[in-house]
């Protein structure tokens, strides 16, 4: 579902309200969120039974001697989740 945040990659999509998300996450399938996501704002979903999360510009568009950090960073991130069953 997304985009969930403003994104980079697609600058014209509409952004999903949390409601929506929410929503989505109740419909008993595995939900993968997509658009805007950081390393820091995907903290604001941890509450969510978000199955899969699927991260481009965040990664992709630094120079490639900064890829390995912020892959880093994004595993520390989500070391805070729950993954749902």
């Amino acid at each position: 579902m997304g985009a969930v945040f403003t994104s980079m990659t697609k600058p014209n999509a509409d952004i999903i309200s949390r409601q929506q998300l929410v929503e989505g996450c109740q419909q008993g399938i595995p939900i993968c969120v997509i658009g805007g996501l950081t390393a820091e704002n995907i903290s604001e979903l941890v509450d969510l039974p978000i199955a899969l999360v699927a991260v481009v510009g965040d990664i992709m568009d630094l120079p490639v001697a900064d890829i390995a950090q912020r892959c880093h960073e994004w595993q520390q991130a989500l070391s805070k989740w729950k993954i749902p069953t």
